[in-house]
């Protein structure tokens, strides 16, 4: 529920009452920490990252719906390790129609992933997690692709010699 104001001079009175008063605070005590401090992402938070290639950890993998169509999408989070814009993230997200069946069964096995039915996705999304995947960035006009480029599948610890 939004507010309904009559009259300017009821608008000015409640800002006049909700506006802090900050005559008497005195933050030059803290500009040497504030010129120190970084972003929470890193030095190039605020910065785009550029198109390349860049090495990444699956963060977070999801199997949701796009906002506009309604289509199913599977969507991963992929934290950069390289040095180069070391903690920022990367978002890859494929949308599930019957044109792009192709490329999420090819994402998919690049990850591990082999399903026989489709249904089966959401039992297997775990199974991404923490991967480390060397990934390329492209934009072509508005478009950014993420693609994967080699996986690093980690082997079982409990293998017999």
């Amino acid at each position: 529920m939004g507010l309904i104001f009559t009259s300017d001079n009821e608008v000015q009175r409640l800002a006049d009452r909700f506006t802090p008063d900050d005559s008497g605070i005195d933050l030059s005590r803290l500009d040497d920490a504030f010129q120190r401090a970084k972003f929470k992402e890193g030095e190039n938070a605020r910065e785009e990252v550029p198109d390349g290639y860049y090495d990444t950890q699956v963060e977070e993998v999801r199997l949701g719906k796009t906002p506009r169509t309604g289509n199913p999408m599977l969507s991963w989070k992929l934290r950069i390790v390289s040095e180069d814009f070391e903690g920022r993230t990367l978002n890859k997200n494929r949308v599930i129609t019957e044109k792009t069946l192709a490329f999420l069964k090819d994402d998919l096995a690049r990850c591990g992933v082999h399903l026989t039915r489709l249904s089966e996705l959401p039992l297997h999304l775990d199974e991404m997690f923490g991967l480390k995947i060397n990934v390329l960035k492209k934009t072509k006009d508005q478009w950014t692709d993420i693609y994967f480029v080699k996986v690093e599948r980690q082997e079982p610890d409990n293998i017999p010699f």
